[in-house]
């Protein structure tokens, strides 16, 4: 399964990446996921950017086709784990990169993402740069 984090939704979402777009949907319907602390990043971003209404509906509309997945017990014990893991040298990642690094792990799946350098580091997590040339 593969799994978009924030950075990867906005990307997709401001459609600069065709080849990006064009691997999302070679995908097909069922597959890509995102996490519920994505979907609330992007919420809150779009609130508090020039045009809230239409930036929500935008969000809105894009995240209907994809598998929602929650930080559940599983992704609790992940979350310990890699904050954990992560003490040692390159220090910690942020909050909502871990939560979301989290719920991946524990589901198995390919976290889709621009920020390779940090979530790289996450021992047993599987990243993909769809995004990393134009």
């Amino acid at each position: 399964m593969y799994i978009l984090d924030t950075d990867a939704c906005i990307y997709l979402l401001n459609r600069r990446y065709p080849d990006a777009e064009r691997r999302l949907r070679r995908i097909g319907p069922g597959d890509p996921a995102t996490t519920t602390i994505t979907v609330a990043e992007l919420r809150f971003g779009a609130l508090n950017s020039a045009r809230p209404e239409g930036n929500l509906v935008r969000a809105e509309i894009f995240f209907a086709p994809l598998l929602h997945l929650s930080f559940d017990d599983d992704a609790a014990t992940h979350f310990a784990l890699i904050r954990h893991d992560l003490k040692s040298p390159g220090g910690p990642i942020g909050i909502t990169d871990l939560l979301i690094a989290s719920i991946a792990r524990a589901a198995d799946g390919i976290l889709v993402t621009n920020n390779v350098r940090k979530l790289g580091r996450v021992p047993g997590l599987k990243v993909e740069n769809w995004f990393d040339s134009r």
